[in-house]
């Protein structure tokens, strides 16, 4: 873990660079590049020991969630509480957890130093993920319950939320790689780490994947 009073002059200089490099990737209104996705994706499933998925690329949100609809079945939580809708969800979301566990504590000052979304940018996400929550709410397959689901964002990925955390990761392993304790997956992180770059909103069960274009909130 480093703390910010002991980064270096050279360390600290490059933190403004940094943070807006992670905040264009997150507002990036970029289509997905599909081939370096597909490369992630298979690299991440691989790593989980999942064969390769599926993939289908769906044309918004709306979509995504008609055509991965019948391969909800439960929802499933991870330690600590956080809820996904499949096992492969919660293996990615640990996957996230492991490169944090890798690093150590976090350290609020630093933290605020790389944080990359404000409140009223991620406040914007959810009225995006609250319209299409209630289509799916209004039609749960087999098995689901509207009031253990509702409130659980985690069906999509990634957030806003993830992206915060990966600028703090990715500033560890990239810039300070020093203060890190333990060896981590390279492979892995440069995998998880493209992911989010590219911008898409995924679901990923064992044998299929559904990802489309982010969507972003419009005022009008």
């Amino acid at each position: 873990m480093a703390r910010l009073v002991d980064l270096t002059a050279e360390e600290l200089l490059l933190i403004p660079n940094h943070r807006q490099f992670w905040y264009e990737a997150a507002i990036s209104k970029a289509p997905i590049d599909r081939s370096e996705f597909q490369t992630a994706i298979e690299t991440i499933y691989k790593i989980l020991g999942l064969d390769v998925p599926k993939l289908h690329f769906c044309d918004d949100p709306c979509d995504l969630i008609e055509k991965s609809r019948d391969f909800f079945q439960r929802l499933y939580h991870c330690e600590g509480g956080a809820a996904f809708v499949s096992p492969t969800m919660a293996k990615i979301h640990e996957l996230h957890l492991r490169f944090i566990c890798t690093i150590g504590a976090y350290e609020s000052l630093l933290g605020d130093q790389l944080s990359v979304i404000s409140e009223e940018e991620i406040e914007n996400e959810y009225r995006i993920d609250n319209e299409f929550e209630k289509i799916f709410l209004s039609n749960l397959p087999n098995g689901f319950d509207s009031h253990c689901f509702a409130g659980h964002r985690s069906w999509v990925y990634p957030r806003f939320d993830e992206i915060g955390t990966v600028c703090w990761i990715d500033f560890h392993f990239s810039v300070i790689r020093h203060t890190v304790s333990e060896d981590y997956d390279e492979l892995a992180w440069q995998a998880y780490r493209k992911l989010i770059l590219l911008g898409g909103w995924f679901v990923a069960f064992e044998s299929d994947c559904f990802v489309c274009d982010r969507p972003h909130y419009d005022e009008r």
